[in-house]
């Protein structure tokens, strides 16, 4: 039996507001004092709405749309004061799981939700990437200053069909929900900058812009990444892998037959060593190279300028976490 998924949830959304995990309230004497993951920001004496909803976006995503003479105008006011703080959701009024949420994960994060039509040419961005994470799918991209998490299959059936070109009307058919549903859901990934939207003739701006064009997604993720200011990752000395027995510092020689290698005497009398200098004056680069390759004797004196291994340390016990911060290694 075909069941109209559409007709189940026409007009069943809902925004939801909520503060990241890390964010924290202190009422004081003269207003409020939240603690973000950028810094404390004061609030001198909001109205009780205000305080109301602050209050109520701590315990996860809510609805702020009950809360007795809010203004929504200085509740917007109050967010620009929080960059990078408030979660944005949409969810369905029938069930207590958001479809999805956009956490920020940078101060520059801001969130806008677009003005689409139906006709809209759209598609995920090439630089945009979907893993797990505890158990949940999570959309993310280098571009971004959020990330978004799939709560819900319904969210990841519209993800699905955005690897092409296409409309949200033809995304609401292939996954037969209804066109407004999935229009919300669009938007809220447009916000997010992980799916963009194209002129009339199908060209989107990450295609053409010269910044963007030369970079392949897997080599952006990776410059973002390395550096702080796109993501809100640990940074630094984390020691995830703290648990686990560090491999050895030198690793052990493999079976079979072994060939000494030269070694040169760098303290031999009268050897004149090239200065860093004249080495770096000199230095060239040769694409004419002789035929017979190497000598034996060259190789063993470049590898062993370069490669070996020059002294040992001695290893901090047992302890995993020594082994991390260098002990046991080699120079």
């Amino acid at each position: 039996m075909h069941i109209d998924s559409g007709a189940l949830f026409l007009d069943q959304s809902i925004p939801l507001w909520s503060f990241r995990e890390d964010v924290a309230i202190e009422s004081v004497e003269d207003g409020l004092n939240l603690l973000t993951r950028w810094g404390e920001v004061f609030v001198e004496a909001p109205v009780a709405a205000i305080v109301d909803s602050l209050h109520r976006m701590t315990l996860g995503p809510v609805a702020l749309t009950n809360v007795t003479d809010l203004d929504w105008a200085d509740l917007r006011e109050m967010f620009r004061l929080l960059p990078g703080c408030v979660v944005r959701s949409l969810g369905l009024r029938n069930s207590a799981t958001p479809l999805l949420s956009a956490t920020p994960v940078t101060q520059k994060a801001r969130f806008e939700l677009p003005k689409l039509t139906p006709t809209t040419p759209i598609r995920l961005s090439r630089f945009a990437f979907l893993r797990d994470r505890s158990g949940e799918m999570m959309l993310e991209s280098p571009l971004s200053h959020h990330r978004v998490v799939l709560h819900r299959p319904i969210a990841s059936w519209v993800v699905g069909a955005l690897g092409r070109t296409t409309t949200t009307m033809d995304v609401a058919r292939a996954v037969n929900l209804a066109p407004m549903l999935v229009s919300e859901v669009i938007a809220y990934l447009v916000a997010a900058d992980m799916v963009v939207h194209g002129d009339d003739a199908d060209r989107f701006a990450e295609d053409t812009e010269p910044a963007l064009v030369t970079w392949a997604p897997h080599d952006l993720l990776f410059h973002s990444r390395s550096r702080l200011g796109r993501h809100d990752d640990p940074v630094g000395a984390g020691f995830s892998g703290a648990d686990l027995v560090p491999l050895p510092a030198v690793k052990p020689p493999p079976d079979g037959p072994r060939f000494p290698l030269y070694r040169p005497d760098l303290d031999a009398p009268g050897l004149r060593e090239m200065s860093l200098s004249e080495a770096l004056e000199r230095r060239e680069s040769v694409h004419d190279f002789a035929e017979e390759g190497a000598s034996a004797e060259q190789l063993g004196e470049l590898l062993y300028r370069s490669a070996r291994a020059r002294s040992l340390t001695g290893t901090a016990g047992a302890d995993p976490v020594a082994g991390l911060l260098g002990f046991g290694s080699f120079r």
